[in-house]
Parts: structure tokens; C-alpha cells; sequence
């Protein structure tokens, strides 16, 4: 229906749910797989479980439970709740826009059932849907700013170039068309600036058309060379490079070629370059775009507010610039340069928005202004809601507006006039018009001047949502779709997914008699829900650095509340939903006017934005911001444990790579809240094909974690014993977790295992510590400093998971793998380790992680990345997009002999004719060389010169430990010959084990 930020599989939350509720004794597995989850079919999700036979009495079992998700977001799990049956589901969240999100999702639909009046729902949206596209087609203003046979336009901003005078376009990206199919180019389209009657003009080149082809290969595109055979002869096409590049701050005049630098806003003076200016004036100068573009927002007001004339807001520095216009024909895209006449018509627009300032339909409220890493935007002098929007956009989304509210108004005098009550009439219509809503709301994230254009879409140039993103980011080439087109992102074609949508909830309610209730309220003190208590909760709590909801979603708040709100005496008024929209305050109802404003620091999130005003630095916002979150989080679990039975289940997922975050949410849920972990299990969320197209394993696995109330008692462990136990469980249960497993999953599910073992404990004493880790690790609760907590996760949890997954793997063949530098290693490896297809494509290439990642690593194995790093086990680098630090794994990816050579001289900085071995690593690597270089006599001769070394032995015997596992596991890789021919000269025998076939299990004990 519409974009959110996170949303959780349903056949995930169906299983979650189903498996916290269902004994193992009373349904076999497969029956739970095949039944209730639906998995023998294709889309399981779309298939609603089926009690036929001996599951009928489950039915009975569903319909008794009460269910709680504190943190709803989008609906999965209370939505798959009432798929099952649940007979009493209740979804929380703190934001407005989340609540009306959700009443969609889950109340409306089941009204369908429940009352025969509203069985024509999806129907009535689809009515009334279509009559506001035809009023917008039949509406003058628009008639004259867009043309009947356009698609998309095509936008950018121009500036005045510093050195010329004249404008010159700022294009990020010149393709218009990219488009791959089956190792083939189907689609090829770019613009090419062209310098006509004293300025930049736009050509667009459609090389299908023009050199009349329809397939090229894919190796004749090469980054922005394009080469088209033609017998014995090639046409060599070059597609311009970007002139805007924000991030380095570097652009050019398309006209006079000039590089654009910096401005002094004091003096107007540019300079090309800061480097060489003195430090005081490089502190004053700014990127001459940004500057521009921050002068156009101040200038846009001041044209508004009447206070200068069009013609003088024309020559602002920096201006919105239509550069392409594309036209749908049937399955493919056609092209054509923009005319001086579409720059007029978004003047044109610009003069109706003037028209009609101070209209309470226009979202003149402020962006926070404190983060801009959620708001790109406004550096850019982006403040204003409104601005997100260039004029003839933000005119459609007025005009839309109104009418929905129009269509309101017609429903409720049609339902009347059918003899419906006023409170049944009142109801319908706030349902109808919420999904019409919804419709606008998806039409502006598609529709805003940070609306970026993708050329690699099946079609060519399509709009991509302003919202895919972390962030609303700044582009510079955007898209503006016609009200009147049916392509993705129109309002037409978000009608037709509003209805495919509600169909489909309808369809998943259909034999429901469940109560569902949707509630606005802060999860931290679940205050409405007075002495309610729940056989279980299933939620997916917030993470330290998760998206920062209240700011994000205000950009579909501003026009949310004003479509479902009314407008008296020109300002906005209750109508619809009034309580997510106003507040009372005495007898009044007051507008909440954003929910930054009023939401954000309730939020269970880590920002120290939103407490700078607290704090005098940053660095006291960050200590304040994080005190803070642990407070948050730690409250939602307290009011958790208030709001479950004592015999219920509290169900969690966790998805972070900081350990950090992990000794947050043990902190919230263990020492403060009161739980024990009584199960967990692994799940993938990483997409595969992203994997294999980078290369490269970010860590990306959540835990489902079943937590039941502590028990009052006062079990203390010793920090050794404790170990030693969480090693020896993460050891016996490895074999089980393999069978379903493999590499980063499989650490995961040991590690939650492990959690269980720490949390079964009430508190668990250290050996005393000189220093502490952090000033942020002061906070107490129960008995339990902070520090303690983190000192679980990096000297129990991590090192025992990763101990126990090891000794597992290494299994019987005594070998003995124990030092940090063989745990790295492997585990940098298993990192990769997937199904067999997959690991193949992962494992025969170069081996990277992020800093985040490669810190798990680090704890789990006990040993300093910095000393990974100057052992030339790993190599540090920096990514030059984004200037972040990635490792490099220094493993071989060859087995020919010669470069093995080069492999341990470059990359390990051993000499192979004269090798020193300072770890078993280097050990492995020398053995590996020597057994693809030589035969096995000289072999044996070279491993006895090495065992007289200092340590040789020792570093030898887990040599061939590491040998064994990576001969055992790791097929695909190439190190696995080189392994196996090393412990065959060795007298070990070892092939690969079985593969696997990963399923969904009964996991919940």
C-alpha cells in the first residue's frame, strides 16, 4: 500500500506466532509447516492456514489467546495474529501515522466481516478513487501546466554559473534508459548537454532508435562508453559525466566548462578552490551550489509572502529546471529534450501557489532541523515541508487533497440517503477516505524533488520513492509524475495497488471472528491499557540506531492530518481520527502541528539530535541521547512484564551488528526488565543476490528471542564457570544448529543460546577491573552496573558462542583450535559460508567486511583488529565512495603455486624460501604453498625445518585443525584444495561434509 521502514515477513511473524501458542505435543512438524504455514505453496503468505482434521482443535486454542505487539509498525505480526485466529489482538504505537497505517491494515478490513454495510469497501475506494482522477483531469490549472501524452518530467536544479553568468544544469546522472535482460541490453537512452542561443539545451540520444538496434551486449557498455558493432566498424558513444558531486563538492559549468568552487556569502566572492585559503576565510567560504540553492529557498518565501516579484525570484541564483519529459508507449518509454514552454508552466504553477499562501492545505511546517542525516535536504535551505516540492507538484497534492475531502463529504450525504445511522456513516467514510489518503501519500513520495530516477528499471527512466531510503536525500535529477499517467508511483496506479491491497486483507479476515484494537500509546508506560495482561507479546523492539520514525514519517504526516482533517475559518479542524491529530487541553483541541515536534523524544531510539537543546556539546547530547534510549527500552520492557501473564510468553526479534546493541537490549530485558531467555532462533534477512553482487557479508542476521519472566530467586555465577558452561552448551548444540544452518546463521543461533545460559543466572560475578570501559557504563539497575553487562556480552556471549561453534566443527579429529588468530580467521570465513550455491560465488572471491561487522569478529575470537592488521591477517582499507574503513581478509583465492608465491610475499609478507611463522595462520598458509609447489618428500622436509621454530610445533598441530575445518566446510573455496592436499601430505583424511537444505522449524520449546 505504501512504503515503511521496516517490515517483518509475514510467514515469519505467522510462524513466530503460531510456535509461541501451539504445544510441541499437539501438531507434528510437518503439519505445522505444511498447514499452518502454508510452505508447500509457492507465496505462503497469500495462503491462510488451514485447521482441517486433527488440527481443528487448534482453532479453539488461537480463538482463547490474547496477543500484544507494544511496537506494531506496519501490522505483520498483529495482521498474521488475525490470520490465525487469535481471538484478542492488540497493536501500540506511539506515532499518528503508524496508528492510521494500521487501523488500515487491521480494523477496517475486519468491519468487512463483521458488518454487511461495509462488504463494498475495497469497491467505494476504487469509486471514489476514480472520480478524483477525473476531477484532476478536468481541472483547469492542471489542464494547463501538464501535457495529456506525458509520463514523467524529468527535473534538476540549475545555478548561475560564477564565472559566465549564464544557467547552467546540475545533472547527477545523464542515463535515461539502462536496462539489462539475460546478459543483454534491451533499452539504451542518455541526455547529452548542448550549448544553443546562450544556453544549456538538452539532447536526448535513443540509441535503439537512432542506430536502430534491439540487443546489445553487455560487455559494450563499459561505466559510460558505449560501442555499437557495425560490420568490421564500431561507433564509440560517450555518455557525459555527472557535473554535481555534493559529496566531494565539485561541479561544472556546462556552458563555459569552468569549474564552480566555493562562494563567500559576505563578499560574494567564488573561489574555484579553499585549499589555499586562509583558514579564517575557509571557514566562511560555502559550496557554491549549496549556497545558491540555500538563496532560492529564502527568495522562494519572500516571492510567497509578497514581499518581491516572479521576475525577481527568477534570477535567483539557483532554480528548478525541467530537463526531460518521457511518454509511455506500451511497454517501452519514449523520450524528448524539455522546451522553454515547460520551464514557463512551472512558473505558471508557481504564480497559482501565490494565489492561494496562507491556505491551510499547504504544509508550511518545519523539517527538524537538527538531523540531517534524516533530512538531506536541509543544508540545502530545504526547511519547510513544502519546499520538498517544486510548484507544479505541490499544486496536484493541494488540488488532491481538497478533493478527498470532497469525496468525504459525498460519501457521507450518499450513505445517509441509503439510510445509514450517522456513527455507521461516519465510520465508513473515515475508512474510505484513510486508503485514498494512503493513495496520496504514496503519489507524494513518488512526486517530490527528491524523487530520484532509476534508467535500470525494466522500462528505462522510472521514479523511484523519496522515501527507499534511511533518508530523504538531496538529487539532482528527480521525477514528477503526471496526475494523469498510469505508471508506477500515479495516482492511478497506487488506486489500483490501495485496492489489490484490501482485497487481499479482506481475503485474510474473511473467516474471522477475532477483536482487534489499534491504539495510540507510548510503549514505555502502556498507560490505556490500564490492568490488561496478555497470554503472549510478539514484538519487534526498536534497535540504538534504528530509523528515526517521528522525523521520517512527518514527511506523510503533514499531509495526512490535512486530508483527514476538515478546514473551518481557514485552518484545519477535527474530523477524522481527532485524537491522532489534536490534543486536548482543557476544553480545547489543539493541532499537533508535527511529530518531530511532539513524538520524537518519546521515541525509543539513540538521536543526540534531539537533545542538543538539552546538552552543551555534542558530545553531551550523544551521553544524554544514550542514557536516555537504555532508559526508553528498558521502560518498554518493565511495562512488558507488567502487561504478560506470569506464565505467558514476551517473543523479540533482534537484527543489530553492534555488539553494543546487544548488551543494550540484555540490559533492558535481563537486569532491568526482569526476563530470562528460555529460546531462540536464527533467521536470514540478508538478500542473497546483493551478497553475491557485491561480494561481500555485511553481518545481517536477526535472533527471534523468547523471553518468560524471571523467576525471584537469587542464583549468582562466577564469571569462569559461567564460561565454561556457555561453552560446553554451545558446543553440544552446534550439531543441531548445523543441520540447519551454516556460517553467519549458525553463529547467531549458538550465540543465542548462549544468552540463555547468561540470562538463566540472576547476577554473574567478575574478577575486579581497573578501568572502566566507558563513562556511558555507570548506569545501575537491580544489582547490575552496566559495565557488568557489557562485559557479558564481549567476555562470555561472543567468545563462548564462537569457542563452541569451533570445537564443534573440528569435532573428533583431535585437533585443537583455540587461538585468537585462528578463531578470526575461521570465523571471518564462515561469515560466507552459506548454502552451497551461494558460498561458492562468496567464497572463491575477496573477502570483506565492515568496521561493524569485523568488530563482532574481534570480540568473539579475544584478539585486537590493530593486531590483525599488522600481522597482515586482515588488510584495513577505505571504501572511496563513502570513505568508511572495510577489511579485506588475506586468505588465498588461487591454487596455482606461482601465485601462492605472490599471495604469502604481497599480501602475508612472508618470504616462502624462508618463512618465520609468528601464529598458526601463517603456518597454514606456508603448508598450503608448500603442498601445491612441491611433492610430498620434500613437503615433509619443509614441515620439519618449520617445527623448529620457536612454537613451530604448537602453530603447526592448529594449522592442520584450521586445515581440517575449511577441507570439511568450506567447498567453493579454493583454500579447501589447497587444505586437503596439505593434510593428505599429512596423513589426515578429510573431504567435505553434507550439504544442507535450510527449513523453517517448530523452534519454541
Amino acid at each position: 500500500m505504501v512504503f515503511w521502514w521496516t517490515r517483518k515477513p509475514l510467514i515469519t511473524a505467522r510462524a513466530v506466532i503460531a510456535g509461541s501458542i501451539i504445544p510441541a505435543d499437539k501438531i507434528d512438524p510437518e503439519a505445522f509447516k505444511q498447514n499452518i504455514l502454508r510452505l508447500d505453496k509457492n507465496t505462503p503468505h497469500r495462503f491462510n492456514p488451514s485447521f482441517q482434521g486433527e488440527l481443528a482443535g487448534l482453532k479453539k486454542l488461537f480463538k482463547e489467546t490474547s496477543l500484544l505487539d507494544p511496537f506494531a509498525g506496519f501490522g505483520s505480526i498483529p495482521l498474521e495474529a488475525l490470520r490465525l485466529g487469535v481471538g484478542k489482538v492488540t497493536a501500540v504505537e506511539l506515532l499518528p501515522t503508524a496508528v492510521v497505517f494500521l487501523k488500515a491494515v487491521l480494523e477496517y478490513p475486519l468491519k468487512t466481516v463483521s458488518d454487511p454495510k461495509w462488504k463494498n469497501l475495497a469497491k467505494d475506494v476504487e469509486k471514489w478513487g476514480k472520480w478524483i482522477i477525473e476531477q484532476l483531469k478536468n481541472d483547469q490549472d492542471l489542464k494547463e501546466l501538464y501535457d495529456e501524452d506525458i509520463a514523467v518530467y524529468i527535473g534538476t536544479w540549475e545555478v548561475q554559473c560564477p564565472h559566465c553568468k549564464r544557467y547552467t544544469p546540475l545533472i547527477g546522472n545523464y542515463w535515461l534508459a539502462r536496462v539489462k535482460k539475460n546478459n543483454k541490453y534491451t533499452r539504451i537512452a542518455y541526455m547529452k548537454p548542448v550549448k544553443r542561443n546562450n544556453r544549456v539545451d538538452i539532447e536526448v540520444i535513443d540509441v535503439n532508435k537512432k542506430y536502430k538496434i534491439s540487443l546489445l551486449d553487455e560487455n559494450k557498455i563499459k561505466s559510460n562508453k558505449i560501442t555499437i558493432p557495425r560490420g568490421e566498424q564500431t561507433i564509440e558513444l560517450e555518455v557525459p559525466e555527472k557535473n554535481i558531486d555534493p559529496k566531494k563538492k565539485k561541479a561544472k559549468c556546462l556552458y563555459c566548462r569552468n569549474k564552480i568552487g566555493y562562494i563567500n556569502p559576505e563578499t560574494g566572492q567564488h573561489y574555484p578552490d579553499k585549499s589555499n585559503l586562509p583558514t579564517s576565510l575557509r571557514k566562511k567560504v560555502e559550496f557554491y551550489p549549496k549556497y545558491a540553492l540555500k538563496q532560492w529557498n529564502k527568495l522562494l518565501e519572500k516571492y510567497l509572502s509578497g514581499e518581491i516579484s516572479l521576475e525577481e525570484l527568477k534570477k535567483a541564483p539557483a532554480r528548478p529546471r525541467i530537463l526531460v519529459k518521457v511518454k509511455t508507449r506500451g511497454k517501452d518509454l519514449e523520450f524528448e529534450p524539455a522546451t522553454q514552454e515547460d520551464q514557463e508552466k512551472l512558473w505558471k504553477a508557481l504564480e497559482k501557489i501565490k494565489q492561494i499562501w496562507g491556505d491551510p492545505d499547504i504544509p508550511t511546517e518545519p523539517i527538524e532541523p537538527y538531523c540531517s542525516s534524516t533530512y538531506h535536504t536541509i543544508v540545502w535551505g530545504i526547511d519547510k515541508f513544502y519546499k520538498l516540492f517544486n510548484p507544479r507538484q505541490l499544486l496536484t497534492l493541494i488540488k488532491t487533497v481538497k478533493l478527498i475531502r470532497e469525496a468525504g463529504k459525498k460519501i457521507e450525504e450518499e450513505k445517509l440517503k441509503n439510510g445509514w445511522s450517522e456513527k455507521t456513516v461516519f465510520n465508513y467514510t473515515e475508512a474510505v477516505m484513510t486508503y485514498l489518503t494512503i493513495s496520496l501519500l504514496r503519489y507524494s513520495a513518488f512526486n517530490s524533488i527528491t524523487a530520484t530516477i532509476r534508467a535500470d528499471t525494466l522500462m528505462g527512466a522510472i521514479v523511484a520513492g523519496s522515501l527507499t531510503f534511511r533518508g530523504i536525500a538531496m538529487v539532482w535529477n528527480y521525477g514528477e509524475i503526471s496526475p494523469y499517467a498510469d505508471i508506477t508511483g500515479s495516482w492511478t496506479r497506487n488506486l489500483r495497488s490501495i485496492y489489490n491491497g484490501l482485497t487481499y486483507l479482506v481475503s485474510i479476515v474473511s473467516e474471522n471472528s477475532s477483536n482487534v484494537k489499534v491504539m495510540l500509546d507510548d510503549a514505555t508506560m502502556l498507560r490505556k491499557l490500564s490492568n490488561e495482561k496478555f497470554d503472549i507479546i510478539v514484538t519487534d523492539p526498536p534497535y540504538r540506531d534504528d530509523v528515526p520514525y517521528a522525523e521520517l514519517s512527518d514527511f506523510y504526516y503533514v499531509w495526512l492530518k490535512r486530508a483527514l482533517c476538515d478546514i473551518e475559518n481557514g485552518r484545519l479542524v477535527p474530523m477524522f481520527h481527532r485524537d491522532l491529530f489534536f490534543r486536548r487541553v482543557g476544553a480545547v483541541w489543539k493541532p499537533i502541528s508535527t511529530q518531530w515536534e511532539f513524538f520524537a523524544k518519546r521515541e525509543v531510539s539513540f538521536n543526540p539530535g534531539r537533545y542538543r537543546d538539552y546538552a552543551g556539546n555534542n558530545q553531551d547530547a550523544e551521553k544524554y541521547a544514550y542514557e536516555r534510549y537504555l532508559e526508553l527500552l528498558s521502560d518498554s520492557f518493565i511495562a512488558m512484564r507488567e502487561h504478560l501473564k506470569d506464565d505467558g510468553l514476551l517473543v523479540t526479534y533482534y537484527n543489530h551488528t553492534d555488539p553494543d546493541a546487544w548488551r543494550d537490549l540484555l540490559w533492558a530485558g535481563w537486569a532491568r526488565g526482569g526476563f530470562r531467555i528460555t529460546a531462540t532462533w536464527p533467521l536470514d534477512t540478508e538478500s542473497k543476490q546483493s551478497i553475491v553482487k557485491r561480494g561481500k557479508r555485511s553481518l545481517d542476521t536477526s535472533l527471534i528471542i523468547v523471553w518468560r519472566k524471571r523467576s525471584q530467586s537469587s542464583r549468582v555465577g562466577v564469571f569462569s564457570d559461567v564460561y565454561r558452561e556457555a561453552v560446553e552448551v554451545a558446543r553440544n548444540y552446534s550439531g543441531d544448529i548445523w543441520k540447519k544452518h551454516r556460517g553467519l546463521d549458525a553463529f547467531i543461533g549458538v550465540m543465542g543460546r548462549v544468552l540463555e545460559v547468561v540470562t538463566s543466572y540472576d547476577k554473574i560475578v567478575f574478577p575486579a577491573r581497573r578501568n572502566k570501559l566507558s563513562n556511558f557504563l555507570e548506569i545501575k539497575s537491580n544489582g547490575k552496573d552496566l559495565e557488568s553487562v557489557s562485559r557479558i556480552i564481549r567476555e562470555i556471549v561472543f567468545p563462548a558462542a564462537a569457542r563452541g561453534l569451533i570445537d564443534y566443527l573440528v569435532g573428533t579429529s583431535m585437533f585443537n583450535v583455540g587461538s585468537p588468530e585462528a578463531l578470526f580467521y575461521l570465523l571471518f570465513k564462515l561469515v560466507f559460508l552459506r548454502d552451497p550455491e551461494t558460498a561458492r560465488k562468496l567464497l572463491s572471491k575477496e573477502k570483506k567486511l565492515d568496521a561493524s561487522s569485523i568488530t563482532i569478529l574481534s570480540i568473539a575470537s579475544g584478539i585486537d583488529v590493530d593486531d590483525m592488521v599488522k600481522k597482515r591477517i586482515v588488510d584495513e582499507k577505505r571504501v572511496p565512495s563513502t570513505n568508511k574503513k572495510e577489511y579485506v581478509l588475506n586468505a588465498p583465492l588461487s591454487i596455482e603455486p606461482s601465485r601462492l608465491r605472490v599471495f604469502l610475499e604481497k599480501r602475508r609478507g612472508i618470504n616462502p624460501d624462508k618463512p618465520r611463522i609468528s601464529n598458526s595462520v601463517d603456518a597454514l598458509h606456508v603448508l598450503e604453498y608448500y603442498a601445491s609447489r612441491y611433492d610430498k618428500n620434500v613437503f615433509e622436509k619443509l614441515v620439519s625445518k618449520l617445527r623448529e621454530q620457536p612454537s613451530g610445533p604448537s602453530f603447526i598441530d592448529e594449522a592442520k585443525g584450521i586445515a581440517y575445518v575449511i577441507c570439511s566446510y568450506f567447498e567453493g573455496d579454493p583454500e579447501q584444495r589447497l587444505s586437503m592436499r596439505m593434510l593428505e601430505y599429512m596423513g589426515v583424511k578429510c573431504g567435505p561434509a553434507k550439504p544442507i537444505h535450510k527449513t523453517i522449524d517448530n523452534y519454541i520449546k
